[in-house]
């Protein structure tokens, strides 16, 4: 199987998964129900982001990894207020991370 060049740059694509990753943690605050789906959907974006800033940003991927180096799908297991405590955190580090990356 041949591998694809990506489409879009690397900047953007980063900043747009960690848009992406910060309203599915904000709508686990907002709807519990959803919290496990959404949750599930930002890990999968997170090791999306890893893999690729892996292979074509070593500095990034590094620094995203100082940043913030967790198990998004383990935080459905907290309860109230430890999940929103921790979803706080990580939306923190994420926007943190993002400003790496725009400055970057």
């Amino acid at each position: 199987m041949q591998q694809q060049k990506p489409r879009t740059a690397i900047r953007e694509f980063s900043l747009d998964l960690l848009d992406f990753m910060q309203e599915r943690l904000q709508e686990c605050l907002a709807d519990p129900a959803s919290c496990r789906a959404a949750l599930s959907d930002a890990s999968c974006a997170f090791r999306i982001l890893r893999r690729r800033l892996r292979a074509e940003a070593k500095d990034r991927f590094t620094q995203l990894v100082l940043v913030y180096d967790g198990d998004l799908e383990s935080l459905a297991n907290l309860e109230q207020p430890e999940l929103a405590n921790a979803i706080n955190d990580t939306l923190d580090r994420l926007r943190i991370a993002a400003r790496i990356i725009e400055n970057g």
